[in-house]
Order: C-alpha cells, then structure tokens, then sequence
C-alpha cells in the first residue's frame, strides 16, 4: 500500500482542531452553564450556546470518526485487529457522544418549560431538571472512559508504527493512562481536573510535530516489504 506522509500533516491539524473545540465545548460553552446552582435558568438563557456545543460535539465526533478510519490503513499493516478495535472504540464513543447531547438537548426543554411555570411545577421540573443533568453526567464518563480506551490504543498504536517518534507515543500511553485512572476515578469520588492536563498538553505537542514533520512511514514500508 502507497501511505502519504502528508497524511500525519493533516491529522496534525485535526487533532489541534479538536483540542481547541473540547476546550471551546467544556469551558466556554457549556462549563459555565451546566455547572451552576441555577443551571435551568441559565441554560433557557444561553440557548444559542447549548444548541452550538451539542453541534460541535457532534462534529468533534465526527473528526474522530475519520481520524479512526483514515489512520486504520496504517495499523493494519502491524496487525488488523489493532486498527479495527481502535475504529470499534470511536465508534462506540461517538454513539455515546450522541447520547450525551440528546439528553443535554431534552435539558434544554426542560429548562425552557421551567422559566415559564408557576412556583408549583417549577419544583417539579428542577428535580426532573437535576435528574437529567445526572443522566447526562454518568453517560458522559462512559464516553470519557471509552474515549480514553480508543486514545490509549491509538498511542499504542503509533508505538507500534512507529508513525511518531517514540518519546510522544510512550507518553501518550502514561498520559492516556492517567486520564483513564482519573475517569475511573471520579465514578467512585470527584477526581482532579488537572490530571486531563497531560493528554492535553501532549495532543498539542502531537499536532505540532505532525503539522511539521508529518508520518515517519520507514517501519511500515520495510513490514510490507
């Protein structure tokens, strides 16, 4: 098979593209809504903002989607079975990510019928409101968890290939197991933010040193041959 370097230079862009739309998502657009005491009357507030996170959600799944499909070319020349589950796992977080802003969608319902009702049904739908946004919270660490399975593989994967210098694959690793630890973690207590900082810091490095050099392709091209 005749691999593109260019290819490594392209998904360089993508994953800095999703970087920037994760933070854009989680702190700018729905972080400071979802999270307040008054989340209801907030999110009937920022509509507009709601409706244009779940849609980059989307999109951002969807880059993941062609990121998984584009890169599997490459891992099946190691072994079919890595690049098929790294695609099985995208896939599967992608499902969840549609899940995820269904419900944050129907929130948004919910909180345009909470600032037009009486005291009475308010009470009513601020605890149909809480359960919700509980809903969503638990199937967003199942994506979050299943996400950091497809970023370990992923890394494992350029491991293997040697399509990244192996310093950033070994990182990505450790950083991806951090982020998994901390998933697993906040399912039973809070967890820390600040342990999703290496696998974000590291996707940028990542971005860049793709952008630059591109695929190193030597070991795929003398496992072919």
């Amino acid at each position: 098979m005749n691999f593109n370097p260019k290819t490594g230079m392209v998904l360089g862009y993508l994953f800095l593209f999703q970087f920037v739309l994760g933070v854009l998502i989680n702190f700018y657009l729905l972080g400071p809504v979802i999270f307040d005491n008054d989340f209801l009357t907030l999110t009937a507030s920022h509509e507009t903002e709601i409706v244009t996170a779940t849609l980059l959600a989307v999109l951002l799944g969807c880059i993941s989607l062609w990121i998984a499909i584009t890169l599997k070319p490459f891992f099946d020349t190691y072994s079919r079975r890595l690049g098929m589950l790294y695609l099985v796992l995208t896939v599967v977080s992608f499902a969840a990510t549609l899940i995820d802003n269904t419900v944050l969608l129907s929130l948004l319902s919910i909180s345009s019928d909470y600032v037009e009702a009486d005291i009475a049904s308010q009470a009513y739908l601020k605890s149909s409101g809480a359960l919700f946004l509980e809903v969503r919270g638990w199937i967003h660490m199942m994506d979050m968890l299943v996400g950091g399975l497809s970023v370990m593989v992923l890394y494992y994967g350029f491991c293997k290939t040697s399509l990244i210098p192996s310093l950033f694959s070994i990182l990505g690793c450790l950083a991806a197991i951090t982020m998994l630890s901390n998933v697993l973690w906040s399912l039973y207590d809070s967890g820390l933010m600040i342990l999703y900082l290496p696998i974000g810091l590291l996707q940028i490095a990542i971005s860049f040193w793709l952008i630059i050099k591109g695929f190193n392709l030597e070991k795929l091209i003398s496992i072919e041959r």
